[in-house]
C-alpha cells in the first residue's frame, strides 16, 4: 500500500493528491518506509564515585568494565539495602537522562558518574558530575584514537532528559508516541518520548501491566507496536491523535458559537423587555391626530434611516470578521512559503560550497571529482549520487505554497476593499439617520406629543436591535482536514490490522515457549492483542496478566520483551535495542530453584538472540552457580556493593 499511499488517501477522501500531502505534512502524519534494522544498545562500562554521609560514611568508588552481551548480575548474600539496585538505577539514569527510583540520599552522595555504551559498534559515553543531586556533564562519541567528540551538554535535570531523549530517539530510529492531553476544547496534543519507550527495557515483578510504567495514553500498546515493528502502527497513532486534535478544534469552535449564542439570547431577552416597556408607555399617552399627521412622514423617515443604518452596520461587522479570518489565512500561507524559501536558500548556500579536501581525512578533492559532480551529479567528497528529486520536491512545495499565498492574499485584498467601502456607506447612513432625526426634532410638539415621538423613536431603535439579533449564530463548519485524516487513519488501520494477525500469532507462540522455559511450567496458552493486553490459560483456567503471581508476571514480562526482540529480528521489522534491566527476579520466590531455572534459561536465551541483561539479586550463591564470576559483582557480608 505504501507505494500509492497518498493516491489511495486522496481517492478515499475525494480530494487532490497534492492537497493530501499538504494536510498530512501539516498534521505530522507520515508513513514508515525503509526503516533500517534495529540497532543494538550495549552497556560497556559503569563507573561512579562520591562520599557516603551520615551513619554510612566512607568513599564510593565503583567501576565495572568489560561489559557486553550476556547476563550480568549485582548480588548480595541474603542482604538488602546494600546498593544492588543503585547500580541498575544509575545505568537507567544515564540512559534515560532522568532518575527513575534512585534514592535521594544516594543521589546527594554521588560526585561523578560515567556510563559507556555502544550503538552497534559505535562507542559513546555519558559523563557527568553531580552536585547536590543535580547532574552537569555531556554526551560524547568516542573516536578510535581515544579522543572524545561532544554530542551535547547539560546542566540541569530537564536538559539531561532532553539530551538523552533527542539522541536515543534518533539513534534507535524510534517514533515519538503522540497522545491527547486533557478533554474537550482544553485538550492538546503531547508526545511520549524516550522516557516512556525506555520503560520497555526495565522489568520487575510488582508491575501490573505487561509493558511500560503507565497505561496513560495507551502506552503499553504503543510500546508493543513500536518494539515489535508492527507495520503502519506509527501512522495509526499519528492519525488517531490528529483526529482527536480535530475533534478538539471542533469543540473549541462549538464552545465559541455557544458562548455567542448565549450572549445573543441574553441581549434579545433584554431588548424584548425594553420594547414591551416602551410600548406600554406609548399606550398610556393621549392620542393627537393633528400631530401624528404632521410628523408621520418625518417619523417614518427616521425609522427607515435607522433600519438602513443597522443593516449596513451588520454587513460591516460580517465583512470585518471575514477580513480577520482571511488575514490569518494569508499570514499562515505566506509564513509557510517563507519557511520553505528560507530552507531552500540555506540548503543552496551550503550546497554551493566547493570543498577542497575531505573533512574526515583531509584527502584532496581533485578537479576531476569536482567536474564529475557537475556532469554526473555525484558528490565530489563521498562520490554518492546527488538526487535531483530533492530540489524538485522543494520547487514543487514552494510553488504550491506561493500559489496558496497568492490566492489567500488576493482574497484578503478583496475583503479589505469591501470593508473600506462599507465603512464609507456606514458614514453616509449615519449622517442620513442624524439628518432625519434633526428634521423630526425641529417639528413643533406639545409635551405629550414630544414624549410620543421620543418613545416611537425608542421603539424603532429597539425593533432594529431585535431584528439584528434574530439571525442565530451560524454552526461552525467542520474542519476541512478531517476527511483526509480520517481516510489516512482507516487505510493505515486496515493495513496494520492485517499485519497484526500474523505478527501477534508469532509473538504469542514465542512468549509461551519462553515463559515455560523461564519457569511458568503450568502455562498452557498466551494471547496478546494489539493493545498489549495479555490473556493466558494456566492450570486449566483462563485469567488476565494482572491476576498471576508477581514472580510469574516478571517471567511473562521478560518472555514478552525477549519475544519482541526475537520476532522483530527474524522478520526484520523490530525496534527493540536488545537491552534488559531486571530488578530482583528472585524476590518473590520461596524456592531457590525457581531463580536458578530463570537465570539458566535467561543466559541461554541471551546467547541465542544476542541480548544484554542486568539483574540484581539477594541470592548470591544461586547467581554464582550459574554465571561466571567475571559477570557478577557481589557485596561482601555487611558491606555496600560500592
Amino acid at each position: 500500500m505504501s507505494d500509492r499511499w497518498h493516491e489511495q488517501v486522496a481517492e478515499k477522501a475525494g480530494v487532490e493528491t497534492s492537497r493530501v500531502e499538504t494536510i498530512l505534512r501539516k498534521r505530522n502524519i507520515r508513513t514508515r518506509l525503509g526503516a533500517r534494522p534495529a540497532r543494538k544498545l550495549r552497556i560497556t562500562a559503569v563507573r561512579f564515585s562520591g562520599e557516603k554521609k551520615g551513619k554510612a560514611s566512607g568513599r564510593i568508588d565503583f567501576s565495572w568494565d568489560g561489559l557486553g552481551d550476556g547476563v550480568w548480575a549485582v548480588a548480595s548474600d541474603g542482604t538488602n539495602l546494600v546498593g544492588k539496585s543503585t547500580v541498575l538505577e544509575i545505568i537507567l539514569w544515564s540512559l534515560r537522562g532522568e532518575v527513575k527510583s534512585l534514592q535521594g540520599d544516594v543521589r546527594k552522595w554521588l560526585e561523578h558518574v560515567r556510563v559507556d555504551f555502544a550503538l552497534d559498534d559505535q562507542p559513546f559515553a555519558i559523563d557527568f558530575a553531580v552536585t547536590k543531586g543535580v547532574p552537569k556533564g555531556r554526551l560524547v562519541r568516542l573516536r578510535p584514537d581515544g579522543s572524545e567528540d561532544a554530542k551535547d551538554g547539560f546542566e540541569t535535570h530537564a536538559a539531561f532528559a532532553a539530551t538523552m531523549s533527542d539522541f536515543m530517539m534518533e539513534a534507535l530510529d524510534l517514533d515519538p508516541i503522540p497522545y491527547q492531553l486533557g478533554k474537550d476544547e482544553a485538550a492538546q496534543v503531547a508526545e511520549h518520548g524516550w522516557k516512556a519507550l525506555a520503560g520497555g527495557l526495565y522489568l520487575w515483578g510488582a508491575h501490573t501491566r505487561l509493558l511500560g510504567d503507565t497505561d496513560f495514553g495507551g502506552l503499553p500498546a504503543r510500546i508493543l507496536q513500536i518494539y515489535v515493528g508492527l507495520p503502519w502502527a506509527s501512522t495509526v497513532m499519528q492519525t488517531s491523535t490528529a483526529l482527536k486534535d480535530l475533534g478538539t478544534e471542533d469543540a473549541r469552535a462549538r464552545a465559541v458559537q455557544k458562548t455567542a449564542s448565549e450572549l445573543s439570547a441574553k441581549a434579545v431577552e433584554q431588548v424584548e423587555k425594553d420594547l414591551s416597556d416602551a410600548r406600554e408607555r406609548l399606550s398610556k399617552l393621549s392620542d393627537n391626530a393633528d400631530f401624528a399627521r404632521l410628523v408621520d412622514g418625518l417619523a417614518e423617515a427616521v425609522v427607515e434611516a435607522t433600519n438602513a443604518y443597522n443593516e449596513i452596520e451588520r454587513r460591516l461587522a460580517d465583512a470585518e470578521d471575514e477580513e480577520r479570518k482571511l488575514r490569518a489565512a494569508k499570514d499562515a500561507d505566506e509564513r509557510e512559503a517563507r519557511d520553505i524559501r528560507e530552507t531552500f536558500v540555506a540548503s543552496s548556500f551550503f550546497n554551493g560550497l566547493q570543498p577542497t579536501c575531505c573533512p574526515r581525512c583531509e584527502a584532496v578533492v581533485t578537479k576531476d571529482r569536482i567536474k564529475r559532480e557537475q556532469t554526473d551529479f555525484s558528490c565530489s567528497v563521498c562520490t554518492e549520487s546527488i538526487p535531483a528529486e530533492k530540489m524538485e520536491d522543494v520547487n514543487e512545495r514552494l510553488a504550491e505554497a506561493d500559489e496558496r499565498a497568492a490566492a489567500t492574499k488576493a482574497a484578503f485584498d478583496r475583503a479589505a476593499a469591501s470593508v473600506r467601502e462599507l465603512k464609507g456607506h456606514v458614514k453616509i447612513a449615519r449622517d442620513g439617520m442624524a439628518a432625519a432625526r434633526d428634521a423630526l426634532a425641529a417639528a413643533p410638539a406639545s409635551s405629550d406629543l414630544r414624549k410620543r415621538r421620543d418613545i416611537e423613536l425608542e421603539i424603532a431603535g429597539l425593533e432594529g436591535k431585535l431584528e439584528a439579533h434574530s439571525e442565530s449564530a451560524e454552526e461552525p463548519e467542520a474542519a476541512p482536514d478531517r476527511p483526509v485524516v480520517a481516510a489516512a487513519h482507516d487505510l493505515a488501520k486496515s493495513a496494520m490490522d492485517a499485519a497484526a494477525n500474523e505478527l501477534l500469532t508469532t509473538l504469542n507462540a514465542e512468549v509461551l515457549k519462553l515463559a515455560q522455559r523461564f519457569g511458568v511450567v503450568t502455562l498452557e496458552a498466551v494471547e496478546i492483542d494489539a493493545q498489549a493486553r495479555m490473556q493466558l490459560r494456566k492450570g486449566g483456567a483462563s485469567m488476565p496478566f494482572g491476576e498471576v503471581t508477581k514472580g510469574e508476571r516478571l517471567r511473562l514480562r521478560i518472555a514478552t520483551a525477549v519475544a519482541l526482540l526475537r520476532v522483530g529480528k527474524v522478520l526484520g521489522v523490530g525496534r527493540h535495542p536488545g537491552l534488559l534491566v531486571v530488578d530482583s527476579p528472585g524476590a518473590e520466590e520461596t524456592d531457590d530453584s525457581n531463580l536458578e531455572a530463570l537465570l539458566k534459561e535467561l543466559r541461554s536465551v541471551a546467547e541465542e538472540v544476542s541480548l544484554q541483561v542486568f539483574v540484581s539479586s539477594a541470592k548470591a550463591s544461586e547467581v554464582l552457580t550459574l554465571l561466571a564470576p567475571a559477570n557478577c559483582r557481589v557485596a561482601a557480608k555487611g558491606e555496600y556493593l560500592w
